[in-house]
């Protein structure tokens, strides 16, 4: 039967369907609404025509404020795009490949549960192996510019690494029981990088007003 390591491997969620959905989290178009401009300033007079020497230097303060204000828009504009491509275009590509792998390498481990077939569950874990290291470069690979993007990929990247690493210590856990304990412990690793990235996604998605729905893992 399966050890009580190979179980629990059972039964985790996928990193990318529970953080990125795979398809399954969406950007509702609920964006945060633009805000109203300040009535005092839209129903201020002209300055009377004798003060108008006066009236000059905070004009010319107002506009390097409108300035200002328009390249700070631009930017949040420009990292919000970036944001949103990295989360509902890049990570999901890579999510679809991620749960193909998941599913044949569940295939062995259900056969190892079924039938005793150390063998099937070797080769389906090799394979998963060594297919999550092509995750780990491809992610690697993605781009992400902004300061708040880079973290996030940093933390999509631990974690491909770390399920990695978990499915590594499962294969030699067909052999050698005892390994089970640090089964259990690189699971638990891999589920506080979980909770970092998926903490990270939601400040910016609040920050920009986004609202992404996560499906329930299956």
């Amino acid at each position: 039967m399966v050890n009580h390591a190979m179980k629990k491997f059972l039964l985790p969620v996928l990193f990318l369907l529970l953080l990125s959905g795979c398809g399954g989290m969406e950007a509702k178009k609920a964006e945060s609404q633009p805000k109203e401009p300040d009535a005092g300033a839209s129903n201020k007079e002209p300055a009377p025509k004798e003060q108008e020497d006066v009236g000059e230097a905070p004009a010319a303060s107002a506009e390097g404020k409108d300035s200002m204000n328009k390249g700070e828009k631009g930017e949040d504009t420009e990292g919000k795009a970036q944001f949103m491509q990295f989360l509902a275009v890049s990570v999901p590509a890579i999510g679809q490949q991620e749960m193909a792998i998941r599913e044949k390498v569940q295939a062995g481990v259900d056969l190892y549960e079924r039938n005793g077939d150390k063998e099937a569950a070797r080769k389906a874990l090799d394979e998963g192996i060594s297919e999550y290291g092509s995750l780990v470069k491809q992610a690697e690979s993605l781009p992400a510019e902004s300061d708040e993007l880079k973290p996030v990929k940093k933390e999509l990247v631990n974690g491909f690494k770390l399920y990695r690493d978990t499915l590594d210590l499962i294969r030699k856990t067909i052999d050698d029981p005892s390994m089970s304990t640090k089964v259990e412990e690189k699971m638990l690793e891999y589920g506080a990088s979980v909770e970092r990235y998926r903490t990270m996604v939601d400040g910016i998605s609040e920050e920009y007003g986004i609202d992404f729905e996560m499906d329930p893992p299956s």
